[in-house]
């Protein structure tokens, strides 16, 4: 339509060029609307060199921290930095971090790989409908198919499907609880310094969230009751050699006693309310060492490593635990 200047002159319209959509990969024209850009995938939308394209792997080239926020993806998540503290990211596809994890929680229905370390305070979690494989691992929540951790797992929460591997050569699992349906393997198991370390093979707890929380609160009062009886053990030595207890330890003795008999009664509970279905063909195998201090539990039954051995695996059979030699 022409127009009119200042002057009242006619003003001839330049003629309009055709509307041409940025047409990218995994886009097209709407066949309903000619002016409407939809996309051929499920993915993340991408504008780059004059295009719209949609990617089904959202990649990121630096940490995941402020300036990039949570993340979430219809298809795979790649991060080629390091994920900080506090950060989100929820997947559909995979999850691929190249550098390290802090106290950040990561969902995927496909599988993580963490190619550094997931660390921090305990505060982090990685949930996935895969399998899971990180480089190392300390104080942090994992729950997955399967789970490898290429060096060690120290003070950390692992619920596995099917199968648990660590392979630490001086430590592989230390502290913390790990727990598999059908294997966990690891070169060492437990510490030198005799750290109660909590491992049960046998029941899939992933289908079981709901008693998560009960197996966590169980093996949290164990540790608890490992560091009791040995104040009460010292105070005993202390009296023997004695005759009697001296009196500024009295009250110590009492308070501790009175601890373990609540501890004890917590845990009495606690178990009988723990009924899960159990795999009988489950095992645990250690290719190298397990330590003192290691609790080992298939199924009901369960064993406290007193002293250190090497190259086994605990089965169950005839209702017991039993240990054959490699």
């Amino acid at each position: 339509m022409p127009g009119k200047d200042v002057y009242g002159n006619v003003l001839v319209p330049v003629a309009g060029k055709p509307c041409i959509l940025p047409v990218g990969e995994n886009t097209k024209v709407s066949a309903k609307d000619a002016k409407m850009l939809v996309s051929c995938i499920d993915g993340n939308p991408q504008y780059s060199r004059g295009v719209v394209s949609v990617k089904d792997c959202y990649t990121v080239e630096k940490d995941v921290d402020f300036g990039v926020g949570n993340i979430t993806s219809k298809g795979t998540i790649v991060v080629r930095g390091n994920v900080r503290s506090g950060f989100v990211l929820d997947a559909v596809g995979d999850v691929e971090v190249w550098g390290t994890v802090e106290d950040s929680f990561i969902k995927s229905k496909g599988s993580v790989l963490v190619r550094g370390g997931f660390v921090g305070s305990g505060k982090g979690k990685i949930e996935a409908e895969g399998d899971v494989t990180l480089g190392f691992a300390r104080n942090q929540t994992i729950v997955a198919n399967n789970v490898t951790i290429l060096r060690e797992a120290v003070d950390c929460t692992i619920y596995a499907k099917n199968i648990v591997k660590a392979g630490g050569d001086k430590i592989s699992i230390e502290g913390g609880i790990t727990t598999a349906g059908t294997l966990i393997e690891v070169e060492a198991l437990g510490s030198k310094n005799e750290v109660y370390t909590d491992v049960e093979a046998g029941i899939d707890y992933t289908i079981h969230p709901d008693k998560i929380n009960t197996r966590k609160e169980i093996s949290g009062l164990k540790a608890f009751l490992k560091k009791v009886d040995k104040e009460l053990n010292t105070l005993y030595a202390i009296k023997k050699a004695k005759g009697e207890l001296p009196a500024q330890y009295v009250a110590t003795f009492d308070h501790h006693l009175s601890r373990r008999e609540e501890l004890v009664k917590k845990l009495r509970n606690l178990v009988s309310s723990e009924v899960v279905p159990v795999n009988a063909d489950a095992k645990v195998t250690v290719n190298k060492v397990v330590h003192a201090g290691v609790e080992i539990k298939i199924g009901e039954p369960a064993i406290t490593l007193l002293e250190e051995c090497a190259g086994v695996t605990f089965f169950l059979s005839d209702d017991e635990i039993k240990i054959k030699k490699m």
